[in-house]
């Protein structure tokens, strides 16, 4: 079995300062993984995995059967309910060759980017964090990790449905509509990345949304049935693993290639909303660069590179 040894979880769990980067997610069927590839199903059993913020148990009843098979270096713990599944993870803990993942059924304080709440009922959607080391990322490359992850969402979301794009930097959508969304967190040294922690949530089999987000979808609205979340996660692992492996083989130029043929709006003059001064422009995507700005070409064919969040997609027309 898959766990961690005292001093391990100790320093896994003690220390839950770090900067919280959130997600929020939605996902089409099935595809066999690679042969020979060993996977297990394993969960990491230590009661020293828990803390004292998830006695709130407001989701009792719900907790799934761990029953994805993850490979041998994927462990695993499920909590019915955390604040967030960030917070069960301690980035500076991160261990030198497995990835920790944290799963839940329901979050107390789900959020986005921006401070941007995330509606999703308990059990019916599919939110995990892990964090993991990775291999000679410098500090300047940080956003291939970001590129990965997104992929493999779209990729996974792939097997259920079509038309699955990737918005810059990190959210995931069919078609018009929101599916997926995550946040990224860095811990750097020196002009390395040190450990990354990734934060994921997918609307899987939410039949309704009653919040304010504006264009929110999920995998059994789409499909018109519910889709097995462990399925899911098990998928996305896959991919992941897949798409990671291209990195340590250096095959960054494929991954980037692939992430720019994603991405949501790809072709055409779309509106866009400059963040510091207001502005609502029309333009073409012109590239996103491995630091992750964003270059937008406008209808007078002048170029504007942004950074994450000085720039808005808008949906509607003003």
């Amino acid at each position: 079995m898959n766990s961690f040894s005292n001093s391990e979880m100790q320093h896994f769990m003690s220390n839950q300062h770090f900067m919280s980067n959130t997600a929020n997610v939605q996902g089409k069927s099935a595809n066999s993984r690679e042969e020979g590839v060993s996977f297990r199903n394993d969960s990491v059993s230590s009661s020293r995995f828990f803390v004292e913020s998830c006695e709130e148990d407001t989701c009792e009843g719900c907790s799934a059967p761990n029953k994805a098979q993850l490979p041998p270096h994927w462990l695993r713990k499920h909590f019915p309910t955390v604040p967030t599944t960030m917070e069960m993870l301690n980035i500076d803990a991160a261990p030198a060759e497995e990835m920790w993942l944290v799963t839940t059924d329901f979050q107390t304080r789900g959020h986005g980017q921006v401070g941007t709440s995330w509606e999703s009922d308990c059990g019916e959607n599919l939110m995990f964090t892990f964090v993991f080391r990775p291999k000679d990322v410098r500090a300047t490359e940080q956003f291939y990790l970001s590129e990965i992850a997104c992929l493999a969402v779209a990729q996974t979301l792939d097997e259920y449905v079509e038309n699955v794009s990737v918005k810059w930097p990190n959210d995931v959508y069919v078609g018009e509509k929101k599916i997926c969304g995550m946040l990224l967190n860095h811990q750097l040294k020196g002009a390395m990345v040190e450990s990354t922690m990734v934060g994921i949530g997918i609307n899987v089999n939410q039949s309704q949304f009653v919040s304010d987000a504006p264009n929110p979808i999920s995998l059994q609205q789409l499909l018109g049935h519910r889709i097995d979340t462990e399925e899911v996660l098990e998928r996305f692992v896959h991919h992941f693993e897949t798409l990671y492996m291209w990195w340590i083989r250096g095959e960054k130029t494929r991954l980037t290639n692939l992430y720019q043929q994603r991405l949501f709006r790809r072709e055409g003059q779309h509106l866009y909303l400059d963040s510091a001064t207001g502005e609502v422009f029309s333009a073409t995507i012109e590239q996103v660069a491995p630091t992750g700005l964003l270059t937008l070409r406008d209808s007078a064919g002048a170029l504007r590179t942004f950074d994450f969040k000085a720039v808005q997609f808008q949906l509607d027309t003003p």
